[in-house]
């Protein structure tokens, strides 16, 4: 267990591998946004790891926020992270099956204004599996460079509940493709809407709030709003 109420200044990274738990850590880089504040993966590469507890930190002016490898059993709850070039990345690119994530949840985590976008998760390999979001926010400025401020690739399993998302109007605040997904409760505000990409196998929306026109459904992938 690594537990602390002090300031890790200007760190590469906490490398973080199975059975470990970090709470109340505040990891802040500087202006310069570089290197990593905690990363998620085995010490072989190839490998996973599993069985890891993130909770009650604030992860700011890094490169990226936080990256996770190939991992199973990861939870994350109670975090602030913001002011990072890339809030959390996920993208395995190993050439054998291992190359996704599974069973990892993200429970009252705030992304902020990462300058990139906040949430990239896309496997190279294989499907992730059992990819849950509870009670999140994730709120862009104008100005960030990606394409959204969620992008959700090839998932099986993907739950959204009661997530706040705010940002750019001409960009989505989530983007989906190649996922299987529930959307149990959505507010929009102010952001380029759900894009439901162009292979997405089915998206079942029970709620979903929006407050402007920009908010909508966009894509090709299959939807059900109920």
């Amino acid at each position: 267990v690594i537990k602390c109420s002090e300031v890790i200044d200007d760190v590469k990274y906490l490398n973080v591998q199975s059975f470990v738990k970090i709470e109340n850590l505040w990891i802040r880089g500087s202006t310069t946004l570089k290197d990593t504040g905690i990363y998620v993966s085995h010490a072989t590469a190839t490998s996973f790891t599993g069985r890891v507890r993130i909770s009650n930190c604030n992860i700011t002016h890094l490169g990226t926020g936080i990256e996770q490898n190939h991992a199973f059993d990861v939870l994350y709850e109670d975090l602030r992270v913001e002011h990072n070039g890339r809030g959390f990345h996920c993208a395995p690119t190993y050439t054998s099956a291992n190359g996704y994530i599974t069973t990892t949840r993200f429970n009252r985590v705030q992304w902020l204004t990462n300058s990139e976008h906040n949430i990239y998760i896309a496997p190279d390999q294989a499907k992730n599996v059992a990819i849950s979001f509870t009670d999140c926010l994730s709120e862009t400025k104008s100005s960030y460079t990606g394409t959204a401020g969620c992008i959700l690739r090839n998932t099986e399993q993907l739950l959204i509940t009661n997530m706040y998302c705010e940002g750019d109007s001409a960009k989505p605040a989530i983007d989906l493709l190649g996922c299987r997904a529930a959307i149990h409760g959505l507010y929009l505000n102010g952001t380029g809407g759900l894009d439901l990409g162009t292979s997405t196998n089915i998206v079942d929306i029970t709620s979903m709030k929006t407050t402007g026109s920009s908010d909508k459904l966009v894509g090709t992938g299959q939807g059900l709003l109920s």
